[in-house]
C-alpha cells in the first residue's frame, strides 16, 4: 500500500481559520478524496499540519 504524507505551515494567526474551512468543507473533501484511493485521512495541528493518507490503488 502507497502511503503520502503531507506537511505544510500555517500562516501565523491562521489556525481557527483553517479549523473552520476544514469543518465546513469535510463532507465533499471525504467524496474527493476516495477517488484517487485514499481510504483513510489523518491531520494532526502541532506547531506544523501533517496529513497522512494510505492509498488502496
Amino acid at each position: 500500500m502507497k502511503r503520502i504524507v503531507f506537511k505544510m505551515q500555517l500562516n501565523e494567526g491562521q489556525k481557527k481559520e483553517y479549523i473552520k474551512r476544514h469543518k465546513e468543507n469535510w463532507p465533499e473533501l471525504k467524496l474527493l478524496l476516495k477517488e484517487p484511493g485514499v481510504c483513510e485521512y489523518s491531520n494532526f495541528l502541532i506547531r506544523k499540519l501533517i496529513s497522512y493518507s494510505p492509498l488502496k490503488k
